[in-house]
């Protein structure tokens, strides 16, 4: 029992290690640049990101704007 208490706290320790190094390597990127706010765009809107999935729908084109 007690090597599997050891096995099991070694695992933990490992875990928090590796999500405190990730913690850290994200605090320092530039999470208002343009790489990261065009990464959060496309995963919270997907193709909505654009705005244009409410415009109406006419023939032949995928959007268009009437006057």
């Amino acid at each position: 029992m007690q090597a599997a208490a050891a096995i099991n706290a070694d695992l933990v320790v490992e875990d928090t290690d590796a999500a405190v190094a990730r913690r850290r390597s994200a605090a320092s990127a530039d999470v208002f640049g343009a790489a990261c706010e065009a990464e959060v765009s496309a995963r919270v809107l997907g193709g909505r990101r654009h705005g244009l999935d409410s415009l109406p729908q006419s023939e032949g084109t995928a959007a268009s704007v009437q006057p």
